[in-house]
């Protein structure tokens, strides 16, 4: 009696410990797959950050191109005799830049500006079309950059510089340009002061 007793006892505790089991499973199951879905956001989050950052550098690398280009153009050494600019190629109105409406393709993207302000935040000239500012190569035969949504575009103004150790002053360029990425949202603006 005491066996069949025993017996059904210890039937009914096996029965618990299979439910206990099957919870313990599910438990383990639902921590894993949250684990498995943070890992994946996780990924995906640092996936768009090295596409953004690789887009930048993009769009940093062409408007550096373009600060190079817009320098080969100022020394004149792209053409044969060299034929630097000077402050006669620039246009003769004040605080204005050439466009292709004056007939005088030559001074696309070169700026005449009497004003302390950069010609860039100006919204007439807008440094992002080829009316105003010029675009890389256009001048100078610099091969087009592969992959970026928009090719750089820069201006070149003629700016007055103190002369070190004398009181005059000297003709300066100061170049602004303007890269974009892949995407046409990333967008990088550079600006540089040269002497030739």
């Amino acid at each position: 009696m005491m066996t069949s007793r025993m017996t059904g006892l210890h039937a009914r505790a096996k029965a618990r410990e299979r439910g206990v089991t099957l919870v313990i499973a599910l438990i383990f199951m639902v921590a894993l797959t949250l684990l498995g879905v943070g890992m994946v956001k996780s990924t995906t989050s640092e996936e768009r950050m090295g596409a953004n950052t690789r887009d930048y550098d993009l769009a940093f690398a062409a408007a550096e191109a373009a600060i190079r280009d817009a320098e080969v153009r100022v020394s004149g050494v792209w053409s044969f005799p060299s034929k630097p600019l000077s402050a006669l190629n620039f246009p003769t109105t004040a605080n204005n830049c050439g466009t292709l409406s004056t007939g005088t393709t030559s001074e696309i993207g070169l700026c005449f500006n009497i004003t302390s302000q950069p010609i860039f935040t100006n919204t007439t000239f807008k440094l992002d079309d080829n009316t105003y500012s010029a675009q890389l190569g256009k001048f100078t035969g610099t091969p087009v950059i592969q992959g970026v949504a928009t090719q750089p575009n820069y201006y070149i103004e003629i700016i007055q510089v103190p002369q070190f150790g004398g009181s005059g002053s000297l003709n300066a360029y100061r170049i602004t340009s303007k890269g974009y990425g892949a995407r046409g949202t990333t967008q990088v603006l550079l600006q540089e002061v040269y002497l030739q």
